[in-house]
């Protein structure tokens, strides 16, 4: 596969597509907006998402028997020759409350399957965009910036994103590909501001590397 690269990266375009492409697949098979930093959320409290699954299994199990155990009731009451109504034999068992239809929530499992192919991906992009290497020193620019402290700067930074993340209630993903995409006045509002003060650091520090 021959793609054309621009300073080792694959053209905007492509991404583009690859991230339309991702967003709309995951909300058409799932049912549910993409939104990555809420998936690092789930697998952090992983021991309670896991709690959870099992108390949502459990409803829907009685939920089916209960249905069982009330047509094996009527179709044994017909046997016996007792009158019953046509609406009570059609009408299932239903405890949940009148409202619209939810997508069930994706597996623990399937989150973690999701995010290892974020990573998995991106060498495969690297990979074909121009041969992947790995390596444990900093960028030089980071390590021009902090010296010796860029990988603690690298995780504190990090760090911040996450929080900043959760504070704002999504990520360039969940706001800025969902939200935007539906045209949501909140998510508009995160992304000009994520985008722009990410612009605006990237002009000073042009500056300073100058």
């Amino acid at each position: 596969m021959n793609l054309e690269v621009l300073n080792g990266r694959w053209p905007f375009w492509l991404g583009a597509v690859a991230l339309a492409v991702t967003a709309v697949g995951y909300a058409a098979t799932l049912g549910r907006l993409l939104g990555v930093s809420g998936i690092y959320e789930r697998l952090v409290h992983a021991r309670a998402e896991l709690a959870t699954e099992r108390e949502e299994r459990a409803f829907l199990d009685r939920v089916a028997l209960e249905e069982a155990l009330r047509r094996e009731t009527l179709a044994e009451m017909e046997k016996q020759g007792v009158q019953v109504p046509p609406e009570e034999m059609a009408a299932p068992v239903s405890t949940a409350v009148a409202g619209p239809a939810i997508a069930p929530r994706v597996p623990l499992w399937g989150q973690l399957v999701f995010l290892v192919m974020m990573f998995v991906g991106g060498a495969l992009a690297k990979a074909l965009a121009g041969g992947l290497t790995f390596q444990s020193q900093p960028d030089p620019a980071h390590a021009h910036l902090f010296g010796r402290a860029a990988p603690l700067a690298l995780l504190f930074g990090g760090v911040l994103v996450g929080f900043g993340t959760r504070m704002a209630g999504g990520c360039t993903s969940g706001h800025g590909l969902s939200g935007c995409g539906r045209l949501q006045p909140g998510s508009l509002l995160a992304t000009a501001c994520f985008f722009g003060s990410g612009v605006a650091l990237s002009m000073v520090l042009a500056r300073v590397l100058a």
